[in-house]
């Protein structure tokens, strides 16, 4: 990459929550997410040539815990 090679990444990502109320003033929740990171490089470069990767897949797992103060 430092011969100025040109590549290209194109990334996506989905995220789903569910809210689980354990009272009116505490929530907690459910989120899973994936994300895509694809890769090209193309060329004849050094870098191109190694191929180090195409397809990165993550997959995210939270439980954020939400408090409010009152109802307003």
């Amino acid at each position: 990459m430092d011969d100025g090679s040109p590549f290209s990444v194109n990334r996506y990502f989905l995220q789903a929550s569910v809210p689980h109320a354990i009272d009116p003033l505490k929530s907690v929740f459910t989120v899973l997410g994936y994300g895509l990171d694809n890769y090209d490089f193309p060329g004849n470069g050094d870098f191109a040539a190694v191929d180090p990767w195409e397809n990165i897949h993550a997959m995210r797992l939270s439980v954020p815990v939400q408090w409010r103060i009152n109802r307003q």
